[in-house]
């Protein structure tokens, strides 16, 4: 939550909070904390950018 608190003071963030419709449409922001993480430990978590570029998209059915 600290570095939500930072980004939300920063006043380059807040311009471009102020001026997001020139380049998006609506949109909705979720914030969350993880409290717990149950289940298989292997799986991981974190982003990973390289596998996104690496995945193909299903084909649809």
């Amino acid at each position: 939550m600290d570095a939500l608190r930072t980004l939300v003071g920063m006043d380059t963030h807040r311009l471009a909070k102020s001026r997001y419709g020139e380049w998006l449409g609506e949109y909705r922001v979720v914030i969350a904390e993880v409290q717990s993480v149950y289940g298989n430990p292997i799986l991981g978590l974190e982003h990973r950018p390289e596998q996104e570029q690496s995945c193909t998209p299903a084909s649809p059915v």
